[in-house]
């Protein structure tokens, strides 16, 4: 998790523990949901994972797990 950025980080947070949605996360960062797909784009590929909806159970759960959940 160390090579996510903040944001990456931020985004992933507030998927895996704060439970929101693409839209949701956009909203709380003043972001557009195209941006937050993007950064989860990018967590996936820096975790070594596919962006799909599968993979992103795995993603919450390694996430969760990191920070102790």
């Amino acid at each position: 998790m160390n090579e996510l950025t903040n944001r990456e980080v931020q985004v992933i947070h507030l998927l895996a523990v704060d439970n929101m949605s693409v839209k949701q996360i956009a909203k709380s960062l003043d972001i557009s949901p195209r941006t937050v797909h993007f950064h989860l784009q990018n967590c996936y590929k820096k975790l070594g994972y596919e962006y799909n909806a599968r993979n992103q159970t795995r993603i919450v759960i390694e996430y969760r797990t990191h920070i102790g959940v």
